[in-house]
């Protein structure tokens, strides 16, 4: 997943969850902004995302990405309700929302694979026709060598 592609996914989330996509990103430290800022990071880590690429989704460096994906564990481990619950409701979404993405673009390359096999199939049917074409114009040519001599 690229930067932008994060970006627009976390966007879309925060609309869903009526999250502020501002707060999120600022050096706040409301609890609450900073447990979805870490749910949101320790997401985008799992997805295969370099900690310097989730950083930059959030303006953070990637010590900050790597310090928060050590207490998303520390959280989980201790069973902070709180955090669980938040981090569970953002996840659903994440799920959904990245699933949906992908779904689009799977519809997308299908159309275009449909689009294309369609042209493949007319550019086909164009040389045929070529084809026969030029063999009744060189017929056409013969018939008059014929008729000229």
């Amino acid at each position: 997943m690229t930067v932008k592609e994060a970006e627009k996914l976390v966007t879309r989330i925060c609309i869903v969850l009526d999250f502020s996509v501002k707060k999120l990103k600022s050096k706040s430290r409301e609890s609450d902004i900073i447990l979805q800022r870490r749910a949101f990071i320790r997401l985008l880590s799992n997805t295969g995302m370099t900690t310097k690429n989730v950083g930059l989704v959030f303006d953070k460096d990637h010590s900050s990405v790597i310090f928060n994906n050590r207490r998303h564990k520390d959280l989980l481990y201790i069973k902070d309700k709180i955090y669980i619950s938040m981090f569970k409701r953002i996840k659903k979404e994440f799920i959904i929302r990245r699933e949906s993405i992908d779904d689009v673009i799977q519809s997308l390359l299908e159309i275009l694979s449909n689009e294309n096999e369609l042209r493949h199939n007319r550019l086909m049917e164009t040389t045929k026709e070529n084809k026969k074409l030029e063999n009744e114009i060189q017929y056409l040519k013969e018939q008059i060598n014929i008729l000229n001599k």
